[in-house]
């Protein structure tokens, strides 16, 4: 049987053209490809949503810790310094008792304190009479003993403060002898194990304390997203970074954005909520290109320290941030 035809001799019905078939196959896997893509970009999104809700529980969690052992650390020093005292007192009391005891038996007995005099040596011919001297001032015991009892009450007083005074330090220019890795970015860490330990870690992120604990120090590496990293991007998010932590400091005092390299910084001073000391805290956002997998993540790195041991930490933090790698190209 023959198909009919048209008049310009394409078959009038039957079976479509190929080039009819290839165009809806192409259209089909169009939009396949894209149903494909939207699911992998909303999954990624929940993946990176997700994510951030277990750093943002790891944070308050570790604010619950460290507001804790602060407290802990509180009482201790708080009975600590009282005990301190109550043996001071009682030293202090024994001593002035004892200067009490002196100068009551001065006032009653001289020699009892300076001792008696030499005995004379017998005449045994009329000496000749020197002229009269001027008689000696006698000495004042109560300036002497209430001296001495002074000094030793000023001496043990000096003891207990020196013995009380607490306080950390960190060698900035200590030897970089360990490392780490925030295995999303591909990203290795180092750092100085005299100085710092890993207190938490995730995929995402790592988070650093000191190994002395005379100071309250944080340092932070955290992965916000994967997109774009343009100084403005980076800008935006390093604010609303230091405004979530910002409700942990008590009139905090936001610093303008510098620009470091192609990263951006914030400092903010202000009163620790949970240990009421003055402290400061700084954010360097920058992006950081996986070469495994070629995405660029958006990622922060914290410094929150003291301000009284601030310089030193921030040179300290500012080597990490110099000496950051990619762990597979190490060599």
């Amino acid at each position: 049987m023959e198909y009919k035809k048209n008049p310009d001799g394409a078959p009038r019905d039957g079976a479509p053209s190929s080039d009819g078939t290839s165009a809806l196959f192409v259209s089909a896997r169009k939009k396949q490809l894209a149903q494909q893509e939207a699911e992998r970009a909303a999954r990624e999104k929940e993946e990176q949503r997700l994510a951030a809700e277990a750093e943002v529980r790891r944070l308050e969690a570790e604010v619950v810790e460290r507001k804790r052992r602060a407290e802990e650390e509180a009482l201790r020093v708080e009975a600590d310094n009282a005990e301190k005292r109550r043996l001071a007192e009682a030293e202090a009391k024994r001593i002035a008792a004892e200067a009490n005891a002196l100068k009551a038996q001065a006032a009653a007995n001289p020699n009892a304190v300076l001792g008696t005099p030499p005995p004379q040596a017998p005449a045994f011919a009329a000496p000749v009479q020197p002229a009269a001297a001027a008689p000696a001032k006698p000495l004042n015991m109560k300036l002497i003993i209430g001296a001495a009892a002074g000094a030793l009450v000023v001496l043990i007083l000096a003891i207990v403060l020196i013995s009380s005074i607490g306080g950390g330090g960190v060698d900035s220019d200590a030897k970089f002898d360990a490392s780490t890795q925030v295995t999303v970015m591909a990203m290795g860490i180092n750092y100085p194990k005299s100085q710092l330990k890993i207190s938490s870690q995730n995929a995402n992120g790592v988070a650093f304390g000191p190994i002395d604990q005379g100071d309250d120090v944080t340092i932070n590496c955290v992965v916000h997203s994967v997109g774009n990293t343009t100084i403005q991007a980076l800008n935006a998010t390093n604010m609303e970074f230091v405004k979530a932590l910002s409700t942990n400091i008590v009139d905090g005092k936001i610093g303008a954005a510098d620009t470091v390299g192609s990263h951006v910084r914030r400092r903010m001073a202000g009163v620790d909520s949970d240990t009421g000391n003055a402290m400061v805290l700084y954010v360097q956002t920058g992006g950081w290109k996986n070469i495994h997998n070629n995405k660029v993540y958006t990622y922060s790195f914290l410094l929150a320290c003291p301000q009284k041991s601030e310089d030193a930490w921030v040179k300290l933090w500012d080597r990490m941030l110099d000496e950051l790698y990619d762990p597979s190209a190490a060599g």
